[in-house]
């Protein structure tokens, strides 16, 4: 300790350290020390923080967290290490309960959030030093004590000439012995006053009298000393100071015991502290205030919110806030609050007045004699009472956005330097708002093509997902339904019984329903690709989307006691050209919005007709150019000329709900609009529109209050004669018996494929994985090979590979359970004959196995690659 004394700087000398990387910050918490006497050193990083420290011996110590070549907190074990006297302080914008325990187990005396007011720091510093002055005075105790049998006058005077530590010795029973001439200063009473008085009585608040008796009797009979703590104390005014008091018990050689009790004048902190306390509601007032002021995008809005919190905080009656016009080159009345009906008038130029002044100057200006300044220019209107005027300009980056004033109006306010501080702080906040609510409008078409675009790379890749997952799903499922169905058909080749005959029928049917279900999810969730329109039957596609549908349209509404009645009328339509999925998804939308639309329950009814060409008002010249009837949504998806000379067939979907108004119905296809709040989306309509038009089709809508709506879809007739696929071939048609190899690491599927391919006469060996399988083609001569896709080790391609390399004449079947959706290149899909999707039926598995074992037959081979 007495090293660290003998190194430290005068009390009035303290230096500080500043680690920074903002110029700003730094410069003004430099100013802030040097203002009040401080000598304060800033750099910029960490590198340079620890060279500065290994140079000169610092009091304090600032260091922020983040800096541009590390971390703050990585200099507090080496500051405290090389000077452990050194008060180190943190500061961060949003430090975290666990991150300020860190620093403090790491040194930190303290941790500072962004901003505060540097009078914390100050009054830290002033701690630091009286901290400091504390331990020296006990260091200088401590020693002198050792020296009282030489000299007890010499230990007096140096305790005399410590100036800002109050120093006293009483005996055991509290009389005074001793009193310094701080004591004289700090309480009052002169050392002839106290000397020989009770210090009890002088010093001691009757509420406190009997807690301090108790601990010097526990001190003066364990010898142990009081702990040092904060205490109310009296003067000899009878007025009460703050002060930190620690007392310890001496003994001094031929003398009773002494009790020394040494006091440090805590004013300066408590002031500092009020302070402190005062700014940090100011900013916690700003902060309140920019999160008001920047959620809203109206220019004239925020402006009035930023005046009226700026006069509610700093209590004043009138102020302005002023907007510089470019063109006219004026400061302009943007919000205002006067008596005075011509304040709203007023148009400043550059140095005109306080305002004009400091927007000329970008410097706050702080006037209370305004009435008598130079300021009180003639284009004010004449007879304010104000004798005081604050502003500041409102700047974004280097640009002038305009002025906030203030002024106390009839009031004797006065402002100060805090005000200012306060209304610049609040003013920085409020530029950011101003430009936000001027940037509102033009940023409006932008951020719409934003929000389309991600909306869009959303669902693709909500849609991918879905996709992928569903693929997984297939996948374990189809295995399940290839058992099932393969179990199904093997026993109803070996049971002769009718009754159970019936049973296995309904077992591969509802087997298949199972597999198409599996398919129809995959297609609703498979990503939208450019393939070519293909030929769809309108009417089957539309009771797929009421299948899917129902849970919306019939269990949801019977919860809450509600009905919902669907109609169809669909006559013999004629097939139209388009994507399944993409169209089942459109019927899907517009099911979801009918039954949105009866809350109260309702009708949906879904109907179709053919409108041949030249009748119903619709011709050809008029199709690509009319796309929808209603307002078109911005992005607009083109689609190729159709040709419709097979005529177009049409289907309405119409509820009997809500209708909507002739405004709503403008923009009903437009992208993001939504009458549904925060549960729509308002891409419904939008994405049936784009679908409508890649299909060459269009989508109008007729609706009214009260009276329900009516969406109209019209798709152009597919013009060629539909196309049946032949049947399977029956049990007279049964092929030629093979010698098969069948592999699959599914021991329920392998093991059903392998019996019914047996029940059929087939010869059949099987494996559990590829490398089993190579084995046995080495010994066993096989005429065809059927292996699953997905297996571990080695997947079904590298299989197909590895025999195409060996023997390639011998055909190779893959089954999977991926749909289409099987990974392979074109380099695997070329090592295979063919590709069956599980569940498959023995009809269909022995029509492809003849196919590809007997390649020189009509109507073999190609058609299964």
């Amino acid at each position: 300790m007495r090293a660290l004394l003998q190194g430290a700087q005068p009390q009035d000398c303290l230096r500080v350290l500043i680690v920074e990387d903002s110029s700003t910050l730094a410069g003004l918490l430099q100013h802030a020390f040097a203002a009040h006497g401080y000598r304060a050193e800033t750099v910029g990083s960490v590198a340079a923080a620890a060279e500065a420290f290994g140079h000169a011996a610092y009091d304090v110590a600032v260091l922020d967290y983040h800096l541009p070549d590390g971390q703050g907190d990585a200099l507090l074990e080496d500051f405290a290490a090389r000077r452990p006297a050194c008060v180190c302080l943190m500061m961060t914008a949003d430090p975290t309960p666990e991150l300020t325990l860190t620093w403090m187990k790491q040194g930190a005396a303290d941790c500072l959030r962004k901003p505060f007011a540097p009078e914390y720091l100050l009054a830290l510093c002033v701690k630091a030093r009286r901290a400091r002055a504390l331990l020296q005075v006990e260091d200088l105790l401590e020693a002198r004590t050792r020296q009282l049998r030489e000299s007890e006058e010499r230990f007096r005077s140096l305790l005399q000439h410590v100036p800002s530590v109050a120093v006293q010795s009483y005996t055991s029973d509290g009389t005074a012995h001793y009193w310094n001439h701080a004591s004289e200063r700090l309480y009052g009473y002169t050392a002839q006053e106290a000397i020989g008085r009770n210090v009890l009585d002088l010093l001691i608040p009757p509420d406190m009298r009997g807690e301090v008796e108790q601990a010097v009797r526990q001190m003066a009979e364990t010898g142990l000393p009081i702990p040092a703590a904060e205490r109310s104390l009296l003067r000899k005014d009878g007025s009460r100071i703050a002060v930190f008091s620690s007392h310890a018990l001496a003994q001094i050689p031929g003398r009773a015991p002494e009790v020394f009790c040494l006091d440090i004048d805590l004013t300066d902190r408590k002031q500092a502290e009020e302070i402190l306390l005062a700014r940090t509601d100011q900013l916690e007032a700003v902060g309140i205030v920019s999160r008001e002021i920047t959620r809203e995008l109206h220019l004239d809005t925020v402006l009035q919110a930023v005046l009226q919190r700026a006069l509610a905080l700093l209590k004043v009656p009138v102020g302005t806030v002023y907007l510089w016009d470019e063109d006219s080159q004026r400061l302009v009345p943007g919000a205002w609050q006067s008596d005075d009906p011509r304040a709203g008038t007023v148009r400043l130029s550059l140095d005109e007045g306080v305002a004009g002044t400091v927007a000329h100057e970008r410097v706050g200006r702080i006037v209370n004699n305004f009435s008598t300044s130079p300021y009180a220019i003639t284009a004010q209107p004449t007879g304010m009472p104000h004798t005081a005027v604050l502003a500041t300009p409102l700047l974004y980056g280097d640009r002038l956005l305009g002025v906030l004033a203030l002024n106390n109006g009839t009031t004797e306010r006065r402002f100060g330097p805090a005000d200012l501080e306060f209304l610049q702080l609040l003013a920085a906040h409020a530029a950011i708002a101003i430009e936000n609510a001027r940037l509102y409008t033009t940023t409006q078409q932008a951020l719409a093509d934003v929000q389309h675009a991600q909306g869009e790379l959303v669902r693709a890749e909500t849609l991918r997902g879905l996709g992928q997952m569903a693929a997984g799903i297939a996948h374990d499922l189809n295995n399940t339904l290839a058992t099932v169905l393969g179990q199904a058909e093997l026993a109803k080749l070996t049971s002769p019984s009718p009754e159970l005959q019936e049973i296995l029928a309904l077992i591969e049917t509802a087997a298949a329903d199972g597999a198409a279900v599996v398919r129809r999810v995959l297609e609703f969730a498979r990503p939208k690709g450019t393939s070519p329109l293909a030929p769809c039957d309108l009417a089957a596609l539309v009771r797929e989307a009421l299948k899917f549908t129902r849970p919306r349209w019939q269990a949801a509404p019977q919860r809450r006691g509600v009905t919902i009645d669907i109609v169809c009328d669909l006559p013999d339509l004629p097939p139209i050209l388009g994507h399944p999925s993409e169209l089942r998804e459109a019927l899907t939308n517009l099911f979801f919005n009918a039954v949105d639309a009866m809350p109260t329950g309702g009708t949906l009814t879904i109907a179709g007709r053919v409108v041949e060409r030249g009748t119903g008002g619709t011709t050809a010249e008029q199709w690509t150019g009319n796309l929808v009837e209603s307002s078109p949504p911005r992005h607009q998806s083109t689609a190729p000329p159709v040709h419709a000379d097979g005529g177009f067939v049409e289907l309405t979907v119409t509820d009997t709900g809500i209708g909507m108004p002739p405004e709503v119905q403008a923009k009903l296809f437009e992208p993001f609009f939504t009458t549904k709040g925060v549960t729509g989306t308002g891409l419904g309509l939008a994405v049936v529109y784009g679908i409508l038009a890649r299909h060459g089709g269009r989508i109008t809508v007729t609706s009214a209050l009260g009276l329900g709506t009516t969406f109209t879809l019209t798709f152009p007739r597919d013009a060629a004669p539909s196309q049946v696929p032949g049947a399977p071939p029956t049990g007279a048609d049964l092929p030629p018996l093979r010698r098969l190899l069948v592999v699959d690491d599914e021991p329920l599927v392998r093991r059903t494929l392998v019996a019914l391919l047996r029940a059929a006469g087939h010869g059949v060996i099987e494996a559990p994985d590829g490398a089993t399988a190579l084995a046995l083609l080495a010994t066993t001569p096989v005429d065809c090979v059927l292996t699953d896709l997905g297996m571990p080790g080695m997947s079904g391609w590298e299989l197909a590979r590895t025999i195409k390399q060996r023997r390639p004449p011998l055909p190779v079947l893959l089954l999977t359970g991926w749909q289409d959706q099987a990974p392979g290149d074109d380099a695997d899909r070329q090592a295979v004959d063919a590709v069956l999707r599980k569940p498959v039926r023995l009809a269909e598995l022995q029509q492809v196995v003849e196919a590809i074992t007997c390649p020189g037959e009509p109507g073999a081979g190609g058609a299964h690659r």
